[in-house]
């Protein structure tokens, strides 16, 4: 059996995650103020839902199932 290719998650897959689950959380331009880290899911569910923040999924910032190799980030197209 073959493992599943890491991928970013969708944001339907993010919504509905567990709430403590631990997802890796990659901004696509990191400030100091948005740093790329693990984070949980309820986390990262208040910052898309109480914000604005759900349209800017897939360009600004995406979440991945577990922490991606510089190799996976490279392989996977940012939004425009």
């Amino acid at each position: 059996m073959t493992a599943n290719p890491l991928r970013p998650m969708k944001l339907e897959e993010v919504k509905g995650a567990p709430p403590g689950a631990m997802l890796y959380l990659e901004y696509h331009l990191e400030t100091r103020f948005h740093q790329s880290g693990p984070r949980r899911a309820s986390t990262i569910r208040a910052m898309i839902c109480d914000t604005h923040m759900g349209a800017y999924y897939g360009q600004r910032f995406r979440c991945w199932a577990r922490r991606p190799t510089p190799e996976d980030m490279k392989a996977h197209e940012w939004r425009e």
